[in-house]
């Protein structure tokens, strides 16, 4: 199945706040031009026009010497010159502001022979339009931006000053989101790997301070779960040990004459008994996280091997490179060690005899430092569909059901939960050439 790779609270309120940001530019740009530029433009240009009818008439009343005075005057004036004759200067383009549209009907109302503004090739920044009154032949030449206005840099300035805006708003309103969402997940998932996360403040919006009473109220249920049954287990696994030690002494007092196999399948099962015991109190202690410590990792390794090396004769390797061997680090030892001790047990029970391999090394990804620890055995391995289930408290593979061999079914599950309480990884890997390889990864 295809995971749908989700958006963050940033991008969404960026998106949200963009089209609504986008929208509102977009109704305040129509409804300025609509019902207020508009109707300036128009009111302006047919004053404008006005004002170069009456300036026809006056130029035509002048004396010839006080006509290119007049112009000047006009220029100064009305931003606007007015000539006698028509020029032959090439025209090109048509205009395509509002103003002179609006400018050109005016005029074409006011003068009986009007023709249309083109722009003039030679000067781009200049309009011209021959226009003719009584007779009269004129050339009107008005300027590229009549009105002194520039709506380009208007419409980019909206534009940028609104994209600013979303992002500065998105950026804030997801920050002061995101500090308290961010506690939630923090406190949620130390809840989902057994650890007691510190209470979280109950402050802020209304939503967020129900949400952080309910996750604070879930995390005290959870402690009081696992407190109980962290007491039930070492209570019964406690309450056990005492009537079975009275059998074993009352075995230990009775005459082998009678039935010495049956006494030794009796003593058989109350040392098997004891062992689950001890797994049960180990899985109860598990569940309490220690304190961190610095720990040298090869003589720890060294330590477990021994250990297990005491009760088999398989072949346990300790490949470690000559310069990590005095590497220390802080950790938390007692898990580390249950661990340990309880993969190389499997690794040697289901090796089939042969060569155990233990090794570790320091790594760097997505730019954290891990420790990597692997145990390799030798042999047939974990069908793929069972390795997710062999975690589980008293599972066991077909091959193992007899307890004898195959244990108690708790000590995979001891390894799970100690990962889990302590932010650790644990991982089983099938070799392509056989055997199996239990991974620990312990970020750094």
């Amino acid at each position: 199945m295809k995971i749908k790779k989700s958006t963050s609270l940033f991008s969404r309120t960026g998106i949200i706040i963009g089209i609504t940001l986008f929208v509102f530019q977009v109704l305040i740009l129509i409804s300025f031009i609509v019902f207020l530029l508009f109707p300036v433009v128009k009111k302006s240009a047919v004053t404008m026009a006005a004002t170069i009818f009456t300036s026809t008439q006056n130029w035509i009343k002048l004396a010839p010497e006080q006509r290119n005075q007049f112009s000047q005057s006009l220029k100064q004036l009305y931003n606007f010159e007015l000539q006698s004759g028509h020029s032959s200067i090439n025209l090109h383009d048509r205009p395509h502001e509002p103003y002179i549209y609006y400018l050109e009907q005016a005029l074409s109302r006011k003068f009986e022979h009007f023709g249309l503004f083109y722009v003039d090739s030679s000067n781009p920044e200049l309009y011209r339009a021959k226009l003719s009154y009584n007779n009269y032949p004129f050339e009107l030449m008005v300027p590229l931006h009549q009105l002194g206005g520039k709506p380009h840099v208007v419409f980019y300035t909206i534009l940028f000053a609104g994209l600013l805006l979303t992002f500065l708003s998105s950026l804030f309103l997801a920050y002061h989101l995101n500090k308290p969402i961010n506690r939630l997940i923090g406190a949620i998932k130390q809840v989902s790997h057994g650890v007691s996360p510190e209470p979280l403040a109950e402050t802020g919006c209304e939503e967020l301070v129900v949400l952080a009473k309910s996750i604070n109220a879930m995390s005290r249920k959870v402690d009081e779960l696992l407190e109980n049954r962290t007491i039930m287990l070492a209570g019964i696994s406690h309450d056990l040990r005492t009537p079975l030690t009275r059998m074993a002494l009352s075995i230990e007092m009775l005459s082998d004459s009678r039935n010495p196999q049956l006494s030794q399948r009796i003593e058989q099962d109350i040392v098997l008994m004891n062992e689950m015991i001890g797994h049960y109190m180990e899985l109860a202690c598990c569940l309490t996280k220690e304190k961190t410590q610095e720990t040298d990792l090869y003589s720890l390794l060294q330590k477990s091997i021994s250990a297990v090396q005491d009760c088999s004769d398989v072949v346990i390797k300790l490949d470690v490179k000559q310069s990590l061997r005095c590497e220390t680090i802080w950790t938390y030892q007692v898990a580390l060690k249950r661990i340990i001790d309880n993969l190389l047990e499997n690794a040697v029970r289901y090796g089939q005899g042969k060569p155990v391999t233990i090794s570790y090394d320091l790594i760097h990804k997505n730019k954290m430092k891990q420790l990597l620890i692997e145990i390799k055995d030798q042999g047939e391995g974990i069908p793929e569909q069972e390795i997710k289930k062999i975690f589980r408290p008293f599972y066991r593979l077909e091959p193992s059901r007899n307890p004898g061999f195959g244990g108690s079914g708790l000590g995979l599950a001891i390894v799970s939960h100690l990962a889990q309480a302590h932010s650790w990884k644990i991982e089983l890997i099938n070799a392509p050439t056989g055997g199996l390889t239990a991974q620990i990864k312990i970020p750094l």
